[in-house]
């Protein structure tokens, strides 16, 4: 018997197996505003959840143009369960960040662009991944119509209802085994029809 013909296979698959474990870990990023719109001044908290440390935070005015109006690189946010009735009770996770609506920010549609990156996993240590997703939020004015002449409308209510993550929506034919849900929360990770194929929708 060989032994070192037996030894250094085994000795290479015990120092291979955490690393592996490492690269196929989940690679993301997620998260919602605790609400849909807000007045100038007013605290707006983002609930957050990561398979990485931090993350990197862009906020955006679209309209005409699209304008960064905030951003960090450094953001400290955790990895956090979907609860079984996310989709109906919201994902509870706790605050990551919150900013204070600056009095010089237009009203309007805003962005929130979420990003994590590393080095390909432990395990590769040659490739860059990056994660994204996005969020939305909407400033609105205390005194509507006065100084305005445009409204700007968002089927928010209807977004929420085709948004099936966490399980279903209030449609069957993409909910969890094709199941229709009664009721749907707006605290968790959606989605918008704000922007399709590139074009705004007004």
């Amino acid at each position: 018997m060989n032994l070192k013909k037996n030894i250094i296979p085994i000795i290479i698959i015990m120092w291979l197996i955490p690393y592996l474990s490492q690269a196929n870990d989940d690679f993301f990023i997620e998260g919602y505003p605790d609400k849909l719109s807000y007045l100038s001044g007013q605290m707006v908290n983002f609930h957050i959840s990561t398979s990485e440390e931090r993350c990197s935070i862009q906020i955006y005015r679209l309209g005409q143009e699209e304008k960064m109006v905030w951003s960090s690189d450094s953001i400290v946010a955790g990895l956090y369960p979907v609860p079984e009735n996310a989709s109906s009770h919201g994902c509870n996770w706790p605050v990551a960040m919150n900013i204070q609506i600056p009095h010089d920010w237009e009203t309007g549609y805003y962005e929130v662009r979420m990003k994590v990156t590393d080095r390909g996993g432990k395990f590769v240590q040659r490739n860059k991944r990056t994660a994204e997703s996005t969020m939305f939020f909407v400033v609105r004015n205390d005194s509507p119509g006065e100084q305005t002449k445009i409204l700007l409308q968002l089927a928010t209510n209807t977004y929420n209802a085709y948004n099936n993550w966490g399980g279903s929506s209030l449609y069957g034919f993409h909910g969890r085994a094709s199941l229709q849900g009664h009721r749907v929360s707006f605290e968790r990770p959606g989605n918008t029809l704000f922007f399709t194929a590139g074009s705004m929708i007004l």
